[in-house]
C-alpha cells in the first residue's frame, strides 16, 4: 500500500508532534489568552494530545490492515534511530521565539519534513515508542527488507504482519519463538 502525500504530511505532524507541544507551552502569546482560568496554549495542548492519542489508536491499533504472513530470516532492532528526533527537538527548540510562526521554525520543520520524505522513515513515531514499541529492520523469505513495528520481540520465525503502508508493517500477534 502505498502512502500518499497528505499520508506523509500526517504520519510527518505525529512525529514531531512533541516539538509542536513543546513550541505552543512556550508561547508567550498564547499565555495570554485565557479561557476560564486556563490558557490557550494548555487548552491547545490538551487538545492535541488527545488528538494524536486518537489518531494513533485508530492507525495502529483499531484499522484492519492487509494481512501477509513471512518467514523472518533475520532482524535487528533499529529502535534507537528515534533518538535522532530527540537531536532534531533539541535543535528546533533552540531556534524557538516568542511567535509560532518564527520564519526560523518554519524553514526547519520544512527541512527535517524533506528528509523524513526522502528517507522514507514514517515509521519512527516517538508516540509509539512512548508506547513501548519497537521497530525491527527484518529480511523476509524473499531477501527483501521490511520495517516491523512490535511490542512484542521478533525472533527468526514465521509471522502473520499486517501491512500500514509499502514495506512497514505492524505486528500484533503472539509470536513462536
Amino acid at each position: 500500500m502505498e502512502v500518499t502525500r497528505f499520508g506523509k504530511v500526517i504520519l510527518f505532524l505525529l512525529s514531531y508532534y512533541p516539538l509542536f507541544a513543546f513550541i505552543i507551552c512556550d508561547n508567550k502569546n498564547l499565555k495570554e489568552i485565557d479561557f476560564r482560568g486556563i490558557s490557550l496554549n494548555w487548552i491547545l495542548v490538551i487538545v492535541l494530545t488527545l488528538f494524536v492519542i486518537l489518531l494513533n489508536y485508530y492507525l495502529f491499533f483499531h484499522k484492519k490492515w492487509p494481512k501477509k504472513v513471512f518467514e523472518i530470516t533475520k532482524f535487528e532492532n533499529t529502535s534507537a534511530e528515534t533518538l535522532n528526533y530527540l537531536i532534531s527537538f533539541m535543535i528546533g527548540l533552540y531556534f524557538i521565539e516568542d511567535s509560532l510562526y518564527s520564519m526560523k521554525i518554519i524553514i526547519l520543520l520544512v527541512l527535517f519534513y524533506v528528509v523524513y520524505q526522502a528517507g522514507g522513515t514514517y515509521y519512527l513515531q516517538p508516540i509509539l515508542m512512548l508506547m513501548d514499541y519497537k521497530v525491527y529492520k527484518c529480511s523476509i523469505d524473499n531477501n527483501n527488507t521490511v520495517m516491523v513495528i512490535s511490542k512484542r520481540k521478533i525472533g527468526k520465525n514465521k509471522i502473520e504482519l499486517e501491512e500500514l503502508f509499502e514495506d512497514v508493517y505492524i505486528f500484533k500477534g503472539e509470536n513462536d519463538e
